[in-house]
């Protein structure tokens, strides 16, 4: 793949990274105008080994790729460079014309579109979320050719469109951030008007020229397609058909084999997985917050997470509705992290995660600074709901899950109850408000801390099996610099548990009389649980023996006498 990346920027074409949803893996604006260099190429491979390669068309690359969907006919057009697509579509491959082409999605002919300037496409070896290779029919070896005149001339040629409707509301300039909000606007008023046997051919048509002509930095069509669905829903339950736009095609196991999905990747290695949502929680000042920063530097520069666990390098945005910039600071530079444009920061902004507004800023903010992890903290201020209200926290969590990508991962801080009338809960049921909450999430931490000793518990992990509670400590360098560690699996059970047997022999090797649970406890101080615990233990072992039962089933425990 990354021979054949190179190969493609040695022709002049510029090259960009593409994930498995066929969308680009980085900002890539930039190389609608300036080309990646080499060095760039070969870092994108690091940064992202499962990447696809691709090209973006138009005047940067002297290149139109004319796109011909599966069913379609590519015998009308002068034989040039060809692919097949993991789709079962044709790309044909032009020579730019000397006159600008917009990366105009619009019909040219039956099942058959254009990338030029502003578009891009998967180029071979690059595989489909079908799990099919793309592959050269033609090869760029036997020449690309023109683009033929009769092309050209319906590339220049005026839209046809519904003359009345669309005049009326096509002629609205998008501001800078406000896509999806126009998109949801423009689409909402044509489907009011139009009938629903038009909405395919004229609906989503005019949606994709409306996007392609009216925006600098055009929305990714499957985000195009979401926007069209839902509003494609709503417009049809206005009109009392509930049915919506549905497919009730089923797919088989056999195709469901044959799709070869990604292998599962981590931002941080058996912590937290690329597409979902992880959580970290534990008690107030428990170092939730500076953890997650020293992960966040790990992250940007690539370096294990607590000298440890290795991590994938990228972008991290820090959504921060607790602390003020001044503390930030304060805490990254404890930590020495030195300065980077690789990790951004939202600080104290009232950002809700259940208002829909907030939510389409924040994927238009994702979609441009592709950032591999983003952190909220905490939890409670981004929701105005109730949180012990599964209903409500169930719909605030809807609108985090519409932040997951398959090359991004969510992760929140969320506090701990307090403890109450002396139980003892699991850390799950430590967590705060409804259980939708942990219900939500993919991997959740628990996090306990004993001064600088921090014992970090997995209790939840979809992907594997979760890890031995593990423990941390906070320290400092050399330098002065505060750096967490990683110091190894938690034995503190085992360690506590080993120091309560030797107290228990050592009381039960004083006593006159053989002692019953009550009394070991009260000559020793040990808890209950504890105590049971080591005595089943020690009588497995021979160490101590059951000397005789009394009432009630009460057992009198003595050290075992030598024989």
């Amino acid at each position: 793949m990354l021979e054949q990346a190179l190969e493609y920027h040695a022709q002049g074409f510029s090259v960009i990274p593409d994930g498995r949803n066929k969308q680009p893996l980085v900002s890539w604006k930039i190389y609608q105008e300036k080309r990646a260099t080499p060095e760039q190429i070969k870092e994108w491979f690091k940064q992202f080994p499962d990447m696809n390669v691709g090209i973006v068309t138009g005047k940067i690359s002297n290149l139109i790729v004319v796109d011909v969907e599966k069913g379609g006919d590519i015998t009308k057009f002068p034989q040039t460079a060809t692919v097949k697509t993991g789709g079962d579509g044709w790309h044909l491959y032009y020579r730019y014309p000397n006159r600008h082409i917009g990366n105009s999605v619009k019909k040219i002919g039956d099942l058959v579109d254009i990338r030029a300037d502003g578009g891009q496409v998967m180029a071979p070896p690059s595989i489909h979320p079908s799990g099919k290779a793309y592959k050269w029919i033609i090869p760029l070896e036997l020449g690309i050719a023109e683009m033929p005149d009769e092309l050209l001339q319906k590339l220049t040629a005026p839209t046809p469109t519904t003359p009345s409707l669309l005049s009326t509301i096509t002629d609205e300039s998008v501001p800078e951030g406000m896509r999806n909000d126009s998109a949801t606007k423009f689409i909402g008023r044509l489907l009011h008007h139009l009938p629903l046997d038009l909405w395919e051919m004229v609906g989503w048509t005019a949606l994709k020229n409306w996007n392609s002509s009216k925006t600098s930095s055009p929305l990714p069509e499957s985000e195009l397609r979401n926007t069209f669905n839902s509003i494609s829903q709503k417009e049809q339950q206005r009109r009392g058909n509930n049915s919506g736009p549905i497919d009730f095609i089923p797919f088989s196991l056999s195709e469901l084999y044959n799709v070869q999905f990604p292998p599962a990747r981590w931002v941080v290695k058996d912590l937290v997985p690329l597409g979902t949502i992880s959580a970290i929680t534990g008690d107030s000042n428990s170092y939730k917050t500076y953890l997650l920063q020293d992960m966040a530097a790990d992250v940007v520069y690539g370096k294990p997470f607590l000298g440890h666990f290795p991590t994938l390098q990228g972008k991290v945005l820090i959504i921060d509705e607790e602390n003020n910039r001044m503390l930030i600071q304060d805490r990254f530079k404890g930590l020495g992290v030195d300065a980077t444009q690789d990790l951004l920061f939202l600080s104290l902004k009232g950002i809700k995660i259940d208002n829909d507004e907030h939510i389409e800023k924040l994927k238009e903010l994702l979609d441009r600074e592709k950032p591999i992890l983003v952190i909220f903290d905490s939890l409670v201020r981004f929701h105005s709901g109730e949180e012990n209200s599964a209903s409500e926290m169930s719909a605030a969590f809807s609108g985090m899950k519409k932040l997951v990508a398959d090359d991004r991962a969510i992760l929140f801080i969320h506090h701990h109850r307090k403890p109450q009338n002396f139980s003892q809960k699991t850390s799950n049921q430590s967590i705060r408000g409804s259980s939708d909450i942990i219900a939500s999430v993919d991997s959740h931490l628990a996090v306990d801390r004993r001064e600088e000793n921090i014992t970090i518990s997995q209790t939840k992990m979809r992907l594997q099996k979760e890890l031995k509670p593990f423990r941390a400590t906070l320290g400092l360098t050399a330098d002065g610099k505060q750096i967490f560690e990683y110091q190894g699996e938690d034995n503190g059970e085992n360690d506590r548990l080993r120091e309560a047997c030797e107290v228990i022999i050592k009381s039960l090797s004083t006593a006159i009389a053989p002692q019953t649970i009550e009394m070991i406890v009260s000559a020793t101080k040990l808890k209950t649980p504890i105590t049971r615990t080591a005595l089943k233990d020690l009588v497995r072992d021979g160490d101590v023996i059951i000397a005789a039962t009394g009432p009630h089933g009460a057992r009198f425990y003595e050290i075992k006498k030598p024989v």
